[in-house]
């Protein structure tokens, strides 16, 4: 829910857009939108969500706010895919098969390419306060349930 109220002031409230930002700035910036993203180490807040909403209300427009948002996720989730494996023992690594490892990646790599042209499109229709609604009452049911 935090997150879609996040998501609806960075949309509906103007905040000013920078056409130049400093790279001083940026650097604040970028540490703010970082410091927002370990929030979502609690459960229920959107990794995603909370770094595109950071980067609008600190004034980046929504497309270099979306990529932006994507690309603090590679270094996340292959940090977080190697300390999972870093669990594994030998007996487990060994009885792994590929072929079903490749596919799953290819797979859920061509579906997460599939949603960030999702957003992208939603973004470039001006629809983005959908997201921020269905976070709202998505959290609601879950909080009533």
């Amino acid at each position: 829910m935090i997150t879609g109220v996040l998501l609806l002031i960075a949309i509906l409230i103007p905040f000013e857009k920078k056409p130049y930002i400093s790279p001083i700035r940026k650097s604040l910036d970028v540490l703010f939108i970082g410091l927002m993203q370990a929030l979502a180490l609690i459960p229920g807040f959107s990794r995603s969500g909370l770094t595109i909403s950071s980067a609008k209300i600190r004034g980046w427009p929504k497309e270099k706010a979306i990529r932006f948002s994507f690309m603090l996720a590679i270094p996340t989730i292959m940090g977080g895919s190697a300390l999972e494996l870093l669990k594994l023992n030998k007996d487990t690594i060994a009885k792994m098969d590929i072929t079903s490892l490749t596919i799953g990646f290819l797979v859920s790599f061509a579906v997460g390419m599939m949603g960030i042209n999702g957003i992208f499109i939603i973004a470039k229709r001006g629809k983005m306060k959908f997201i921020a609604i269905y976070c709202i009452l998505a959290g609601l049911i879950a909080y009533l349930i």
